[in-house]
């Protein structure tokens, strides 16, 4: 089975875009579980540290993490994603039944 170049296009950009986004998932992953487990166990004999009126933990392993994700995405879909069609050239769907399936 051959794969036409307007499909092959569209499978280097989805894999491209999939591996950055997932690149970005697993380095979040990985700060908000190490920070967290790490500074998340309060020492009841020390004050409680706040930030903004919540604990510094929570803050600097959950709120800023997810603040930074979403900016990185919000950048990654504005400047790095492409926008492929979706749409076989040459191919009206209207005529096409459903007996295609059953060949």
């Amino acid at each position: 089975m051959s794969i036409d170049r307007g499909n092959q296009q569209l499978l280097r950009n989805s894999l491209r875009e999939s591996k950055w986004i997932l690149i970005l998932w697993l380095l979040a992953f990985a700060w908000v579980v190490g920070y967290c487990g790490w500074f998340g166990y309060h020492d009841p004999d020390q004050p409680l540290k706040l930030v903004f009126g919540i604990p510094s933990w929570v803050f600097w392993g959950v709120f800023l993490p997810w603040a930074i994700s979403a900016a990185i995405s919000v950048v990654f879909a504005l400047t790095a994603m492409q926008d492929d069609s979706l749409e076989t050239p040459g191919k009206n769907l209207d005529d096409m039944s459903g007996d295609r399936l059953n060949e």
